[in-house]
C-alpha cells in the first residue's frame, strides 16, 4: 500500500449553494498533498453548472437522482475508477478541519475502514462531544477492496435510515478499521470535524418521519434553489468562528483510546 493513499471525497449535493460554497473552501484549506486528493460533487439540484476548480469537479445532472444512496454509489464508481486508492464521504452542510483528510490518510495507509469514536457537533447551540459510533455518516472513509467487498454500492434504499444501514454494513465487512483521531505516537488525538445543524438551510433529517419513511426524499426535492450558476468557494464567518473554537477547546486524551 502506498503511504500516503490517493483519496477522493464525494459530496452530494441539493439546494445548498451556500453551504457547498463554504464546504468547498474547507476542501481547499486541507493540509493532505495535493497531488493525494479530489474531490467530486454531484448536484442534481439545478442550481450549478459543471465546472473544475483547485482539485475538485462539480458534476451536474439534468435531473433528480432516484435516491440519495444513488448518488452516493455513482460517485464512488467515478472516485474509484479514476484511480482512488480510498473515498471519503463529504457532505456540505458539515465542517471538516484543515487536518481531516490526513486524519484519515493516516489509518487508511493501512486499514480497510476509518470512522472517529467522537466527534463534534453544534447541536445545542454551541459544540459539545458526540459518540459516533453507528452515526455521523458523513464522517466516513474506506479503501477500494472493501468497496468491492460490500457489492460496490450504498445500500440500495429510499430509506431515511440508509446511511445507518452502509455504516453497518461497512463494518461488518472491514477486515480491518481504525479511529481518524485517536491518540497515536504519545501524541493526544484532535477532533476535526463539526456536524453542524444551525446552518439555515433544511438538513435532510428535517423531511425525515422515521427510520422506514421512504417519501423522505421526494419532499425534500420539491423546492429548488435559485440558480447560481458558478461555485465560488468562500468560509462563511460562522464556520471561521466554529474551526477556531474546535482547534482551542478540544482535543481527544490518550486515555480514551
Amino acid at each position: 500500500m502506498h503511504d500516503s493513499p490517493f483519496i477522493v471525497a464525494i459530496c452530494p449535493t441539493f439546494n445548498h449553494p451556500e453551504l457547498l460554497a463554504n464546504s468547498v473552501a474547507l476542501w481547499e484549506q486541507q493540509d493532505y498533498p495535493a497531488e493525494r486528493r479530489f474531490l467530486l460533487i454531484l448536484d442534481d439540484g439545478g442550481a450549478f453548472d459543471a465546472q473544475e476548480g483547485d482539485r475538485w469537479r462539480l458534476i451536474a445532472l439534468p435531473a433528480r437522482a432516484r435516491s440519495l444512496a444513488d448518488k452516493y454509489s455513482e460517485l464512488a464508481w467515478w472516485a474509484f475508477d479514476s484511480g482512488a486508492d480510498a473515498a471519503l464521504v463529504w457532505e456540505d452542510d458539515d465542517l471538516y478541519a484543515p487536518g481531516y483528510v490526513s486524519a484519515h490518510a493516516r489509518v487508511l495507509a493501512s486499514a480497510e475502514y476509518s470512522k472517529p469514536a467522537l466527534v463534534l457537533s453544534d447541536y445545542p447551540g454551541y459544540l459539545v462531544e458526540e459518540a459516533a459510533a453507528g452515526r455521523f455518516h458523513s464522517t466516513l472513509g474506506f479503501r477500494r477492496q472493501l468497496w468491492h467487498r460490500i457489492g460496490r454500492q450504498w445500500p440500495p434504499s429510499k430509506r431515511a435510515d440508509f446511511d445507518q444501514q452502509m455504516i453497518r454494513q461497512l463494518e461488518a465487512h472491514a477486515a480491518s478499521r481504525g479511529d481518524p483521531f485517536a491518540a497515536s505516537a504519545g501524541q493526544p488525538g484532535k477532533i476535526e470535524f463539526v456536524y453542524r445543524w444551525h446552518t439555515g438551510a433544511h438538513h435532510g433529517q428535517s423531511f425525515m418521519r422515521s427510520a422506514d419513511d421512504e417519501s423522505w426524499y421526494d419532499r425534500a426535492g420539491e423546492s429548488r434553489p435559485p440558480y447560481v450558476g458558478r461555485l465560488e468557494p468562500q468560509l462563511d464567518q460562522r464556520t471561521r468562528e466554529l474551526l477556531a473554537e474546535a482547534s482551542s477547546k478540544f482535543q481527544v486524551p490518550s486515555s480514551r483510546f
